[in-house]
């Protein structure tokens, strides 16, 4: 057998524990996101910066136990929920992730059917579409077009003799 190094396992007890070094604090904001695209590519950029103590601050009424309970003695039943509910429209909502991105390949397609000029607008870029549809600009960006490729009519004055 020859000598080799063998590790030294060391079980720690509250006796010998290692140093216990501080995780740094913060400053107290949490960051605020937008998503962007630029050349055809979805960036998230952070915008901003909040102060966490207001947003905590904020929400304490709703979440005090007292409040919660009130509420319930007022005849809020949900107020002892787990979770609060969400009413929303969710028909034809894609229900798997096979057909969200089915949906994506049908917007890509319908995209690709438009005329050269109306691409254009959007720089030939899909995702500049969808991102136009779902901030709603696109009637925005087709009243550019129009006005664009108007042609232009001057009022003819009709002469009218009586």
């Amino acid at each position: 057998m020859s000598a080799s190094k063998v590790q030294e396992i060391i079980i720690h007890h509250r006796f010998n524990r290692p140093k216990t070094i501080p995780w740094p604090i913060g400053d107290g904001t949490a960051p605020i996101f937008e998503e962007t695209i630029e050349n055809g590519v979805r960036v998230l950029r952070e915008t901003g910066r909040d102060p966490l103590n207001e947003f905590v601050q904020a929400s304490l009424p709703e979440t005090l136990v007292y409040n919660i309970i009130a509420r319930y003695e007022r005849g809020d039943v949900a107020a002892l929920h787990r979770t609060m509910g969400q009413f929303i429209d969710v028909v034809g909502m894609p229900t798997n992730l096979a057909e969200a991105h089915q949906a994506i390949l049908d917007i890509e397609n319908k995209f690709d059917t438009l005329s050269a000029d109306v691409k254009a607008c959007f720089n030939n870029n899909v995702n500049e579409f969808i991102d136009a549809v779902a901030n709603g600009k696109l009637d925005e960006k087709l009243a550019s077009f129009v006005k664009k490729t108007e042609p232009s009519v001057d009022p003819v004055k009709e002469d009218v003799t009586e």
